[in-house]
């Protein structure tokens, strides 16, 4: 049998995008927001109460969740 090794685990990270990637995310995260509160503003005013209306919201939120997460953590 093999011995186990132990792997040490350090706080610190090595960002893999330097500071345009992360204003290209947070560009992106920004865009991602304003098209979502866009879209839930024409459907609230329009009276909307079609069921493709939440999966858009969805992915509109989740991407620009994803931007601004992955801006924050340089990934």
């Amino acid at each position: 049998m093999r011995e186990r090794a132990e792997v040490a685990v350090t706080e610190e990270c090595v960002p893999n995008i330097g500071e345009r990637g992360r204003r290209r995310r947070i560009r992106n995260g920004i865009a991602g927001l304003l098209a979502a509160l866009s879209v839930a503003a024409w459907a609230w005013i329009g009276g909307e109460r079609s069921w493709w209306i939440w999966p858009l919201l969805g992915a509109l939120y989740t991407y620009s969740a994803l931007g601004f997460f992955q801006a924050k953590e340089k990934t």
